[in-house]
């Protein structure tokens, strides 16, 4: 049996279709309890009409029997309580998204009696704590049986998550009582992201030939420069060199020098606009995968790296991977994809590395929430000699006229000589080629 526990985010419609769900829940149990009342309460008054007419010890007979029918039935459900054993095991340690993890629970009746009917549930909660997925089964046990359950649970976005045995439901022989037993343990699980190998994919020659010949830092709005190259759209209109572009019929404009560490600054953007809750959980994957990915690519390149992102309280985090093939740290630390304002954006934490004067050469930026200031920050960065990257992960809901209208703000940068990449995953930067659509 295989559970696909797929994350949702917690937006409204979710939060609706969660609260309807438990609602229908409630009114079934209620239901069901009406039900037995009123089976129970005819079953009495039928039973009661011989003994009124008759009015012997006879004419009693059927009441009497229903009433130590009900208590064996209640003495039996306590029997039965007392002689079950369950216990799980799983196999949540190296669990990777997209990957199916086995999982088991094991059911044992110590007892001589026989359950006529055990429900067992099993349960993956979502990213906030609640209950997402449940499984149950319906079973019987006879005497001294041992019976084990085998479950893939495969986990197709990136989180940490708890999962396990919910409770385990036993009902007596007639079907009058039935007792809950709950399951106070559970296992945390951490479902890692994917690494890929992009060996072929060019991020930037000028990205490495340029962190090479970052030298000092020196004003921007200095007079001493370097040299002197044609004006690209993003240098500040202050660097142009007036003399020079009249003799020349071109704009021209000064190059400065800037420090810049040898290396590249990979930073997360967690916010995206308000798509349904599989694409946005997509969005966060990919925003992922991606910063480690690049991260490796710089590594096997000779480059530092490092990720920087907002962390679930907001403050600035740093990450490296040292060799962590799990990136456990970086799971728990990551926040959730949101569509929601936030006091501080990744987008402000890119220009802050921008104006450093002591960050990284270059700087990546994976996103899925395109806007008109993106485009203009990284022009900023780029007058400032730094050579920025950009990474658009879009969910494959956005297509058409849709997609085009969403990715107009990114036409300048053709124009400013800063690569980018739209890509729906990861996965898709394996060969190199840069998708803009």
């Amino acid at each position: 049996m295989v559970l696909e526990a797929e994350r949702p985010v917690k937006n409204r419609a979710y939060r609706k279709d969660k609260r309807v769900r438990r609602r229908r829940a409630r009114n079934l149990e209620r239901r069901r309890k009406i039900r037995l009342a009123v089976t129970c309460a005819v079953l009495l008054a039928v039973s009661v009409v011989p003994a009124v007419f008759v009015n012997t010890v006879i004419g009693y007979l059927p009441v009497f029997m229903e009433g130590l029918l009900i208590a064996l039935s209640f003495i039996y459900l306590q029997c039965l309580r007392r002689s079950l054993v369950f216990e799980e095991k799983s196999e949540f340690n190296n669990c990777r998204r997209g990957t199916a993890s086995a999982f088991s629970i094991r059911v044992k009746n110590r007892s001589p009696l026989v359950y006529p009917k055990l429900e067992v549930f099993f349960y993956i909660s979502d990213l906030f704590g609640g209950e997402d997925d449940i499984i149950s089964t319906t079973i019987t046990l006879s005497p001294f049986e041992d019976r084990i359950f085998e479950f893939d649970v495969r986990f197709e976005h990136i989180g940490t998550y708890e999962a396990g045995l919910n409770k385990v439901v036993i009902q007596d022989l007639f079907g009058f009582f039935q007792k809950t037993l709950p399951n106070t343990s559970c296992y945390e699980i951490q479902v890692a992201p994917k690494v890929y190998d992009l060996a072929k994919l060019n991020i930037s020659n000028r990205a490495f030939s340029e962190s090479r010949n970052m030298l000092k830092p020196t004003a921007m709005d200095g007079t001493d420069y370097t040299g002197v190259r044609e004006y690209v759209i993003g240098d500040p209109i202050k660097n142009i060199h007036w003399k020079l572009s009249a003799r020349t019929e071109h704009y021209m404009t000064r190059q400065f020098e800037s420090y810049g560490n040898m290396g590249v600054s990979i930073i997360m953007d967690f916010q995206c606009p308000l798509w349904d809750r599989g694409s946005m959980m997509s969005v966060f994957d990919g925003v992922v995968e991606t910063a480690l990915s690049a991260e490796a690519y710089a590594h096997r390149n000779g480059m530092e790296a490092e990720l920087l992102y907002l962390n679930k309280n907001g403050g600035r985090s740093r990450y490296m991977s040292r060799n962590d093939e799990n990136h456990a740290e970086l799971v728990a630390d990551v926040p959730k994809i949101t569509a929601e304002r936030l006091k501080k954006t990744a987008l402000a934490l890119l220009r802050e590395e921008g104006n450093a004067t002591y960050s990284k050469s270059n700087l990546a930026f994976i996103t899925g929430n395109v806007t008109p200031q993106l485009p203009r920050t990284l022009m900023d960065i780029k007058a400032r000699r730094k050579n920025p990257i950009l990474f658009v992960v879009l969910p494959n809901i956005l297509t058409g006229e849709e997609r085009q209208k969403y990715l107009k703000p990114l036409r300048g940068l053709d124009y400013a000589g800063i690569p980018y990449y739209v890509i729906g995953e990861a996965q898709e930067l394996m060969g190199g080629e840069r998708r803009v659509s």
